[in-house]
C-alpha cells in the first residue's frame, strides 16, 4: 500500500540543494550574510512550492514562468 507520492519534484529537489548548500555556508567565513540570506529565502521558497506541488497541478505557474521568460 503507497500512502503518498515518493518522487520528488523539480522545486522540492531546487530547494533540498539549496538547503544544504546552505548549510554548508555557514562553515566558511568569507560568504557574506546577505548570500546566505539569498540563499535561505530561495530554498524556503523552493520547499513551499515542492510541497505545494506534491498535492497540486503546477502546470499554470509553468505556463506563467514560460510566458514572462519569453517576454524579456
Amino acid at each position: 500500500m503507497k500512502c503518498c507520492n515518493s518522487k520528488l519534484n523539480p522545486p522540492l529537489r531546487a530547494g533540498l540543494v539549496l538547503g544544504s548548500l546552505l548549510l554548508f555556508t555557514h562553515h566558511l567565513y568569507f560568504v557574506p550574510e546577505m548570500l546566505k540570506g539569498f540563499l535561505a529565502g530561495l530554498a524556503f521558497v523552493g520547499y513551499i512550492l515542492g510541497i505545494y506541488g506534491l498535492r497540486h497541478d503546477l502546470s499554470k505557474l509553468t505556463a506563467w514562468k514560460k510566458r514572462l521568460i519569453k517576454r524579456a
